[in-house]
């Protein structure tokens, strides 16, 4: 049934009639472009995104199926919070039928249509001295096929779960099974969570929305005099926090998206956007404060609790975190990334189960994703089911057998279990993916001196403490390895830079003591008794 439904919507978009048209802006830069989409929404009129217009020195807009170029002659109406413009053109084409949003229900099947990106590889001679192959984005028109994944903001905002679609189907139409336009695509997201993988999150803007800009559809503005709105130019504001954003830049994000809130102080994600670059400096107080207005502003917003969330959590405020976690579970019960962070929150209170639970959720929403099997594996290990944990690692790696972090936690399983030497095979694994696996080399060394390679053991010792050298438990074990060697003073040196880096360590004045003793230092040998005891009774208080 569910296949005669997918059916019947694709030969419906097919036949309906309408007009998609490809929407590029060129800057100064050479060979430097964007791209998105736009649809004829009357016979002279084309709607788009505004973040898909600004900024550019030109724009074209051209139907590539027919190879027909439109003049745009301008602005004719806009939504400066919502991310929507209509433009007028100087040629009639076929417009698409424009449906009613409040009849959209979750769980429907819809598609966009929209321009992919691709890249084709050309020959250009350049200043005539050389011949050179350039890669330039080229595109086609496609479709994506999705759901309606939730319906938000009193109907205005639609968002929906299309694996897909692409950044090239921004201001490109979301259709029903009749073939009516219900959306107007403007948001995606690739990623859920730092990790976490996902199918491509988009939101749109209703088709209502549309409807009352094209009733109130005014005199043409050129482009180039409605570009310097300043609620228009915040969205080139924003474009550049994104760029500084992904260079790592994030100082640089901050300033430009202080400009775009200056210019625009109503765009909901650039607060959020702000506040995750001050999240990454550190600043989570700042993070927060954005994450509030941001929440203010649109009190649905699933992301601004996540992060909120996050930023929380950062300052150690774990109840408060997990209470943003919970709304936005609530909002949105199929959020993967909510599930994951208050499953890691909950394991910060050493309540394990609690933490399975949700990254149980988390699996059953996305079972392939290799980070999840190993964090609910990292929290089955710390309640001992070692066991299951280890079938969790091995999904983990099945997934992704290049981290090695997991092939680390699963030789601590395995040498949990009592299985020595295929702990050390999995270290062995994790040292090659990470050679400077500081724990790796610790923990390997102790599955060795397990094994009765007490030289090989101090070996890996060694390495780790050149990788680290602040590891006071590295010093301790290598100690007890040279110790069993009879190299005694040499132990007594290593305790001694283990209590160095830990005054408090407890065992190490133990085993300093009982070397002292077999070197006949009595005295020496009892004051480390004494301060063991002195902390041992302090740690009971």
């Amino acid at each position: 049934m569910e296949n005669e439904k997918d059916d019947k919507i694709q030969q419906n978009t097919k036949e309906t009639p309408g007009t998609i048209v490809l929407l590029e802006k060129k800057h100064t830069i050479p060979f430097k472009k964007g791209q998105g989409s736009g649809f004829f929404i009357t016979p002279d009129k084309i709607a788009t995104n505004i973040h898909v217009l600004t900024g550019a020195g030109t724009i074209s807009a051209k139907c590539i199926d027919t190879n027909t170029v439109y003049t745009i002659e301008g602005v004719v109406a806009f939504d400066d919070i919502n991310d929507l413009v209509i433009l007028k053109v100087a040629a009639e084409d076929t417009p698409f039928a424009l449906g009613d949003s409040n009849t959209v229900q979750i769980g429907d099947t819809v598609c966009a249509i929209g321009h992919s990106v691709r890249k084709k590889m050309i020959d250009f001679q350049l200043y005539k001295l050389s011949v050179s192959l350039l890669f330039l984005r080229d595109s086609k028109k496609s479709r994506a096929e999705g759901t309606v994944h939730a319906v938000r903001n009193s109907g205005k905002w639609i968002e929906l779960n299309m694996p897909d679609a692409e950044q090239g189907y921004s201001g490109g139409p979301v259709l029903n099974s009749t073939g009516e336009v219900i959306a107007i695509l403007y948001q995606g997201s690739i990623a859920l969570g730092q990790a976490i993988s996902s199918v491509n999150r988009f939101t749109a803007i209703s088709a209502n929305r549309l409807k009352e800009l094209l009733t109130g559809a005014a005199q043409v503005e050129s482009i180039a005099r409605w570009q310097k709105r300043p609620r228009i130019r915040a969205y080139t504001q924003e474009s550049c926090g994104h760029a500084k954003g992904n260079e790592g830049n994030y100082k640089g994000a901050i300033a430009a998206y202080n400009k775009a809130i200056e210019l625009n102080p109503d765009l909901v994600d650039v607060y959020i956007n702000r506040g995750t670059a001050k999240g990454a400096l550190g600043d989570f107080e700042g993070a927060i404060e954005d994450f509030n207005t941001a929440i203010r502003l649109n009190p649905e917003d699933v992301s601004a609790y996540n992060n909120r969330g996050n930023a929380k959590k950062a300052l150690g405020n774990t109840k408060e975190a997990i209470a943003d976690y919970d709304t936005a579970i609530q909002l949105d019960p199929e959020n993967i990334r909510a599930y994951y962070n208050r499953g890691i929150t909950k394991e910060d209170l050493e309540n394990y189960n609690g933490a399975i639970e949700d990254y149980d959720m988390a699996i059953q929403l996305n079972p392939e994703d290799a980070d999840i099997y190993y964090i609910r594996g990292v929290a089955k290990n710390e309640l001992g089911d070692f066991e299951g944990a280890m079938e969790d690692y091995d999904m983990a790696i099945q997934l992704n057998p290049e981290d090695a972090d997991i092939y680390y936690s699963r030789g601590n399983a395995k040498n949990a279990l009592g299985d020595t030497k295929s702990a050390i095979e999995n270290y062995d694994m994790a040292i090659r993916l990470n050679p400077e696996y500081t724990n790796a080399y610790n923990n390997r060394g102790n599955a060795k001196e397990t094994l009765g390679d007490v030289k090989g053991a101090i070996n890996d010792y060694d390495n780790a403490i050149q990788l680290n050298p602040e590891e006071a438990v590295v010093y301790y074990n290598r100690g007890i390895a040279k110790n069993a060697l009879g190299d005694t003073q040499d132990a007594i040196e290593d305790y001694d830079m283990a209590i160095k880096l830990n005054p408090k360590y407890v065992k190490a004045y133990k085993n300093r003591g009982r070397a002292k003793q077999t070197l006949g230092q009595q005295k020496a040998a009892e004051a480390d008794f004494a301060k063991a005891k002195e902390l041992e009774t302090k740690i009971k208080k």
